[in-house]
């Protein structure tokens, strides 16, 4: 699994043709390819009862889950109409959120989606270049969606210790 613009596009666009070209049928299939192709990396630090380290320093999770709900912008501005758009990605962002894989107990944590993607009118070309220049610049922002908080938890006899665990390294 990878993110990758091209295939995301495709994905929406063809999403869009069997479906239905409204922004609802592009939320589900934007969240869909999120869902199925997003892996997330987390370090992670335990110990033992008797004070050992976990041999296991870092893990990856697949289990990302999450929707988007778009709705039109309600604007002829095409300035406007994107910064609403992007407005919209970002909302749908943080509410996304990463669980362990087995063998974790650890809480789901959310993306930290700080700022919207920075988005704009595309300019001439076809669809699928106005599409693929859109999810590249929605995929930019989501990779930098990591959120630095710690999460407790354990891993069969580890527990991490206070003020560690595992952490968000790297959205891929």
């Amino acid at each position: 699994m990878a993110l990758e613009a091209g295939a995301m596009a495709d994905f929406i666009m063809e999403e869009m043709d069997r479906e239905g070209g409204t922004m609802e049928v592009m939320g589900r299939a934007m969240a869909r390819y999120l869902r199925e192709n997003t892996t997330v990396i987390f370090s992670w630090s335990g110990l033992s009862p008797e004070g050992l380290p976990d041999p296991w320093v870092s893990f990856q999770s697949a289990d990302v889950q999450g929707d988007f709900s778009f709705a039109p912008t309600g604007t002829n501005d095409p300035q406007a109409a994107m910064r609403d758009f992007a407005e919209q990605v970002r909302r749908g962002c943080a509410g996304f959120t990463v669980g362990p894989p087995d063998g974790f107990s650890l809480p789901r944590i959310s993306l930290n989606a700080h700022a919207p993607p920075q988005l704009e009118p595309a300019g001439a070309g076809g669809r699928a270049e106005s599409f693929r220049f859109l999810c590249a610049r929605i995929l930019a922002a989501y990779k930098t969606y990591i959120n630095p908080a710690p999460l407790a938890g354990s891993r069969g006899q580890f527990a991490s210790p206070p003020g560690a665990g595992a952490a968000m390294q790297g959205i891929f």
